[in-house]
């Protein structure tokens, strides 16, 4: 990766987490329901310490092994993909801490190697018989968590630039509206209807880790 490329990453890397961190945020303020810590706090425990292990092992694995490994990981992840579509039927009881740590940790492992930590935990929260609203306030908590990691690390080792303040603060109008609009106003989509877009949200992602 040149250097120009790298800064570019870490510019939109830093405005990503900012926006995500307003976005908890706002949603929170409006919603005025508790985060569910209680069904979380394994997962965040274990994404928190593998994404610094995945920031390590990115400095010890070569360009050739970490895209190999990247293409690996994209063809799991439209492989979950497929299954969530095929699958339709939920798990028929919530999954135990075990298993949301597992969880946690491959989402934290491929945040800190790849910068995109949302499938593994992503697709287990939507295997799992939890209504939507609270699915949501769920992964919310994991994202603004992965964010405010990001924020520590990335500004003391690369330092934060102009063009990542300016992006953030033009998107933050549009992020705060939206994000008020669609707490007060939540899209009337059933879990039947929610699982083919995550299912095509999920594939979409594992084919950017295959191609780029």
């Amino acid at each position: 990766m040149t250097r120009r490329a790298a800064a570019a990453s870490c510019t939109a890397g830093i405005a990503a987490s900012v926006l995500t961190l307003i976005n908890a945020l706002v949603f929170f303020r409006t919603d005025r329901q508790p985060p569910p810590w209680r069904l979380m706090h394994r997962a965040l425990l274990t994404s928190l310490a593998t994404v610094l292990l995945g920031v390590v092992l990115l400095g010890w694995v070569n360009d050739n092994a970490a895209a190999w490994l990247e293409t690996a990981l994209g063809v799991a992840i439209v492989l979950c993909a497929v299954s969530l579509v095929i699958r339709r039927q939920q798990a028929s009881s919530v999954g135990a801490p075990r298993a949301f740590s597992v969880a946690g940790a491959l989402s934290g492992l491929m945040g800190g190697l790849f910068g995109t930590s949302g499938p593994p935990i992503v697709f287990y929260h939507y295997r799992q018989p939890l209504a939507t609203d609270v699915v949501r306030r769920a992964l919310l908590v994991m994202f603004a968590s992965k964010a405010c990691t990001r924020l520590v690390l990335v500004p003391v080792s690369m330092g934060i630039s102009a063009h990542a303040l300016l992006l953030c603060v033009l998107s933050f109008p549009v992020v705060h509206v939206t994000t008020r609009l669609t707490t007060k106003r939540p899209p009337p989509w059933s879990p039947a209807v929610m699982r083919p877009l995550v299912a095509a949200l999920l594939a979409l992602s594992g084919i950017a880790m295959i191609t780029r």
